[in-house]
């Protein structure tokens, strides 16, 4: 054999044996979970938690197609994929944990508490049958506490209590917090969330980034119920908002500015600043946006449409930034403002009774370059009404 061709063999083979080291090396990685089902070769376990407990740091469970009841309880850094036939819809789920803010009893099917990463992606995650009879515990689907990660793919549904109890404030889809000096940093993208009582996507606390991203999230529509909220970030948690969809969350007994007591939003912003939104679909919801936080940026092209009552924007904070985005056919004005020092400028404001309501409390605003169309009132200075008739009752 000519050593040319000797040294290609010898290279061949190392070649091979390189790839099969990195196939048995993946493979190590790897736990298979079969629920039931007769298409899921190599499972080493029948119920999720199981692999839960026998996984090692940085591993991957693999969840098969099926009926999976049962609640899980994560501390430990992992990845957990469920096939698109996954099902977690456990029919009794009890306190998983407490509000690292008040202290209030949480139940979730998804508990992961002091991990450092935990990637969760695919699959469904049911609460219809939590079994829960009260307003205690807070029912939720997915909560991450002092933890980081991301939830990705998963469609979160039905965190929601009888129908007597739907005055509650229960019932989240996925809750991010941080407390006692911890951190938590998810990434939530391309989720479905829906049947939610309280809100679908929360993200509370100092300590707290968050990436909301490509999520689909929607409101019960008018109800008399808890005040609902398509996504929130508040009390001092900090991140982006960007290219969601959110519809749906409104709060029936506010039927006019002046006998609104609660609201509910598509977007609430509360006591965190310098949030970014950008590039969200949000219509349908009393309040599209809100925010109560300082130096909130919502620019590059939010698509805005049919607030409910009342304004598509209310301003409560300062030095907010409302640049660039389509606003159309708002109940009361496209934006409400009774916080100092806000930049609105080159929006584009379709069908209003009012661009721009101002405050009679604020001292500075700029407003400029703004395109109007069969807008009423294009600014009311100083406004006759309260700007935010009602409070929003965020998710804590």
């Amino acid at each position: 054999m000519k050593s040319r061709d000797l040294l290609c063999l010898l290279q061949l083979i190392c070649t091979l044996a390189i790839v099969n080291s990195v196939y048995a090396s993946d493979d190590s990685q790897r736990i298979v979970v079969n629920g039931g089902t007769t298409t899921c070769p190599g499972a080493q376990f029948s119920r999720i938690q199981d692999a839960i407990n026998a996984a090692s740091p940085g591993q991957t469970i693999e969840v098969c197609a099926g009926l999976y009841n049962e609640t899980l309880q994560i501390a430990n850094s992992l990845s957990l994929k469920l096939d698109s036939g996954a099902l977690l819809m456990p029919t009794s789920i009890s306190q998983s944990t407490v509000s690292l803010a008040s202290g209030n009893p949480i139940a979730a099917i998804i508990t992961v508490r002091n991990a450092a990463e935990v990637n969760i992606e695919g699959g469904v995650i049911d609460a219809g049958a939590s079994g829960i009879s009260q307003c205690a515990p807070n029912l939720m689907g997915i909560v991450y506490q002092n933890s980081s990660g991301t939830v990705k793919r998963t469609w979160v549904r039905n965190t929601q209590l009888v129908s007597r109890l739907s005055g509650c404030q229960s019932g989240d889809g996925i809750f991010i917090q941080s407390g006692n000096g911890g951190t938590s940093r998810v990434t939530v993208t391309e989720n479905r969330v829906e049947g939610y009582q309280k809100n679908g996507i929360t993200a509370n606390e100092v300590g707290t980034q968050v990436e909301i991203s490509l999520n689909i999230v929607v409101g019960a529509g008018p109800t008399t119920g808890a005040a609902q909220n398509g996504i929130q970030i508040g009390f001092g948690a900090q991140g982006s908002i960007e290219q969601n969809f959110v519809t749906g969350n409104i709060w029936s007994p506010c039927s006019s500015p002046d006998q609104c007591v609660f609201l509910a939003t598509g977007i609430l912003i509360e006591q965190s600043d310098n949030i970014t939104i950008e590039d969200n679909s949000v219509g349908n919801n009393q309040v599209n946006i809100f925010l109560r936080g300082d130096g909130i940026k919502v620019r590059k092209n939010n698509r805005l449409f049919g607030s409910v009552v009342l304004d598509n924007i209310q301003v409560a904070g300062n030095s907010a930034e409302i640049e660039s985005n389509q606003i159309y056919n708002s109940a009361r004005a496209a934006v409400g403002v009774s916080g100092n020092d806000a930049r609105i400028r080159k929006n584009i404001i379709t069908n209003a009774q009012i661009g721009i309501l101002k405050s009679a409390n604020v001292s500075s605003i700029d407003i400029g370059k703004n395109d109007y169309d069969d807008v009423d009132i294009l600014f009311v200075d100083p406004s006759p009404v309260l700007t935010t008739p009602g409070t929003t009752h965020p998710e804590r």
